[in-house]
């Protein structure tokens, strides 16, 4: 199908990150191989920009990921999870280092934050946490960043 005019989609504005460094990633990988040992971890850049958490939130504020209804299978964690990391995967937050993690029993996504401490994202509910919850699995058994 074709069309004769551009059609524009509604969009949320995003608010746009402050870029507070730079880490390469050797420096990433060990940092999240600490934290994470039992992963088998997949960086996509040789660097990934770094901002506060504060600015992920307020990007979480703004997409509605959150608001699709859960429908087993269809619409599950997975889904959720890959439908946020879409959102973010287009500039100016592409280079942000967003991605996500398989635990032993969900998927959700993960960043890392300027002061170099790793979140967790829950992207039904979009909390941010330092830590898995019970719920949540017991290990992070993969990581794509």
């Amino acid at each position: 199908m074709c069309f004769k005019k551009k059609v524009t989609l509604p969009s949320v504005l995003k608010p746009k990150p402050i870029i507070r460094r730079e880490i390469n990633n050797a420096q990433l990988y060990n940092l999240l191989i600490a934290k994470f040992p039992n992963a088998r971890i997949r960086l996509s850049d040789n660097t990934t920009k770094l901002c506060d958490i504060s600015d992920v939130q307020a990007f979480l504020e703004a997409d509605e990921t959150n608001r699709y209804k859960y429908i087993f299978e269809d619409m599950d964690c997975d889904d959720y999870t890959f439908t946020l990391l879409g959102q973010f995967s287009a500039p100016p937050w592409s280079a942000v280092a967003v991605g996500f993690v398989w635990t032993d029993t969900h998927a959700m996504n993960i960043c890392v934050d300027a002061n170099l401490d790793i979140w967790l994202i829950e992207p039904q509910t979009d909390s941010v946490q330092s830590k898995l919850e019970s719920w949540q699995g017991v290990v992070v058994e993969e990581l794509f960043l």
